[in-house]
């Protein structure tokens, strides 16, 4: 018995120190990712850094040389005080505008570097937990084979005491006697400290993946909270940066007080402006570097995209491809569950559909199938159709791939219900979906929230939250720099978001 002990031990032990050099170098790697992350997102701070510095120059030389014009020769018309006070406000305006697009950049680039950030420190922990696993099984198969061991020792041993001369055997203690004696309490032992043994052993792993899964989400919400903050407390400061004194009390003393106020206010962005950095990833040291469980880990999450509901349609099962089914807009991939919705199974006829009505009804009617609108839903079947969320997001986890694009034409006042899921957000008469990719800004805790369920037309080529400018969406008036500005917008929602349609005018 001693030596199965210590064979089981030593190669315990050693299994145990291999795999510890090999989750030590998978935990560098997860550090490794972070710091590219920070040094990325520093290049590019610094990148936007400059640029704000820059325009913050500009208008300082501009309000420097409206300074010195007002205090050579003082404006001594009411046109005079309206012209330098218009021309000082045009610039701040657009100081404002382009701290507002180099900010809304910075911000982009930080959501699309935290994603990719994501994607590759939870596929090293997938890796992780893969290789944790292995070790697992290994540590259970010498479980087993010591349990075979002990068990096959029990056995040699009983059969040596129902010998003839096993009464007189001196390799047999009294103690062991004893215990040989009673056949069903030393095999209910040997059996219950095996089961107590694997018991321990399973819970380990399941507490050591639930730890590896538990630090990576911690290391992203980490990271996106404190970009949120950086970002909303910038916002905040490019918007109080705003000077709009109003004429009808305008003097020389205002003009020059609120030069001043421009320039202070300049000067202080520029110092304050990049103190604050979100939060950089860091990892837990070595020793406490969660590692863990099962093979069945979730693959690395797939790049969402939109579709209509022809595109979907094509995601059958049929030919070998993917299966898609989407419930309330959210497209999921149930590919692995082939024997209940592939072709000719059961539930193949939700394949490739908005099913959310259909499930809801458990019908197979071709008018349920082909029909999106839930709102005739009675409260047993929204029940039904809770569980089926459930049962795909939270039972299932299935991948979601992307979101079902309802194309509808709508007018503003319609618009304004899509402030949530989905999101959208209307420019230069075209409705956009902002759900994917752009619910952390637009969505109801982002930092431009105000843009969802609006025309943003006008507030986005002046970077203005302004309620006029949200309720007045024209063009009329704008710019050659807020045309620009509001150009690039265009162009970023035109390559990054799904067009819902087109908006009607009331």
């Amino acid at each position: 018995l001693r030596n199965l002990i210590d064979d089981f031990t030593e190669k315990v032990k050693t299994a145990t120190e291999d795999i510890k050099v090999i989750l030590l170098e998978k935990h560098a790697a997860i550090q490794r990712e972070c710091d590219g992350f920070a040094l990325e997102y520093a290049k590019e701070k610094d990148v936007a850094q400059k640029k704000s510095i820059a325009q913050c120059e500009k208008y300082r030389r501009v309000a420097k040389r409206l300074f010195k014009a007002s205090a050579a020769g003082p404006p001594t018309t009411e046109a005079e005080v309206a012209r330098v006070t218009a021309e000082s406000q045009a610039a701040c305006i657009e100081l404002n505008t382009e701290l507002m697009g180099i900010e809304s950049s910075l911000v982009e680039f930080a959501h699309d570097a935290i994603s990719t950030l994501d994607v590759r420190i939870e596929a090293v922990g997938n890796e992780s937990r893969g290789i944790a696993t292995e070790h697992f099984r290994n540590v259970e198969q010498l479980e087993n084979n010591f349990f075979d061991g002990v068990t096959q020792l029990a056995a040699n041993l009983l059969e040596r005491l129902a010998t003839e001369d096993g009464e007189d055997d001196d390799f047999l203690s009294d103690e062991c006697r004893a215990i040989l004696n009673d056949r069903d309490a030393l095999n209910n032992a040997i059996n219950g400290s095996h089961d107590i043994h694997i018991g321990k052993l399973l819970a380990q792993e399941d507490l050591m993946r639930e730890q590896n899964v538990a630090k990576i989400h911690d290391i992203i919400k980490t990271t996106k909270d404190g970009e949120w903050a950086r970002n909303r407390k910038r916002v905040a400061e490019i918007i109080n940066m705003k000077v709009q004194p109003r004429l009808s009390s305008i003097s020389l003393g205002t003009i020059t007080d609120v030069l001043l106020a421009a320039m202070a206010v300049a000067a202080v962005y520029v110092v304050h402006s990049y103190l604050t950095t979100p939060a950089v990833p860091t990892q837990s040291p070595a020793s406490k570097l969660p590692e863990t469980k099962k093979a069945v880990d979730k693959p690395s999450a797939p790049q969402q995209q939109y579709f209509t509901l022809d595109k979907l349609r094509a995601f059958n099962g049929e030919g070998d491809k993917p299966i898609y089914i989407a419930i309330k807009g959210v497209v999921y991939d149930v590919s692995r569950k082939r024997d209940f919705y592939g072709p000719g199974e059961g539930y193949h006829l939700f394949a490739g559909r908005e099913a959310a009505r259909a499930l809801a009804k458990m019908s197979f009617e071709p008018a349920d199938l082909e029909n999106t609108d839930i709102s005739d839903l009675n409260f047993m079947e929204k029940e039904i159709l809770k569980d089926w969320i459930d049962k795909f997001t939270d039972y299932n986890s299935y991948p979601i791939v992307g979101r079902v694009l309802q194309q509808t034409d709508l007018t503003r006042t319609e618009l304004s219900a899509f402030t949530t899921l989905p999101v959208y957000v209307a420019l230069r008469g075209v409705i956009y979906d902002v759900t994917l990719g752009g619910l952390e800004h637009y969505g109801p805790n982002g930092g431009y929230k105000l843009f969802a369920g609006r025309d943003a037309t006008r507030a986005l080529a002046l970077m203005s939250f302004d309620q006029e400018h949200l309720d007045n969406p024209t063009e009329d008036g704008l710019t050659e720099t807020q045309i620009k500005t509001l150009a690039d917008w265009e162009a970023k929602f035109q390559s990054k978001y799904g067009v819902v349609g087109k908006l009607i005018v009331e």
